[in-house]
């Protein structure tokens, strides 16, 4: 559409009233247009660089636990094998958790 073309008042105003009429009468519409975002460059590496940390702890925690039950297993040691599994449950659990609670929000979204 060129720049130069504006729309009378009438068209304004017909407009407007469509819109009032689309959003009294769909909710969901109306409640998806407040709430649409504009997916840019800038956000979507913001929110990629967001997931980084987690990603990092799993990883260190990891590390440590391999570490610990390697150890564990060269010195035989019975308490160093029990930190060793305390740690790979929390790494587990860590690693796991966004994925376990991220369906279910989905879903009770979807449901709604």
């Amino acid at each position: 559409m060129r720049e130069d073309c504006r729309l009378t008042r009438r068209e304004l105003m017909a407009l407007d009233g469509i819109e009032r009429l689309l959003r009294h009468e769909d909710r969901a519409l109306a409640r998806r247009l407040r709430t649409m975002r504009l997916r840019t460059p800038l956000r979507e590496a913001a929110a990629r660089f967001a997931r980084w940390p987690r990603a990092l702890l799993v990883t260190f925690l990891a590390g440590g636990t391999l570490a610990l039950l390697l150890s564990a297993t060269l010195s035989k040691s019975q308490p160093l094998v029990w930190v060793g599994v305390a740690s790979w449950i929390v790494t587990l659990l860590t690693a796991t958790w966004p994925v376990a609670s991220g369906g279910r929000s989905r879903r009770r979204r979807r449901l709604a």
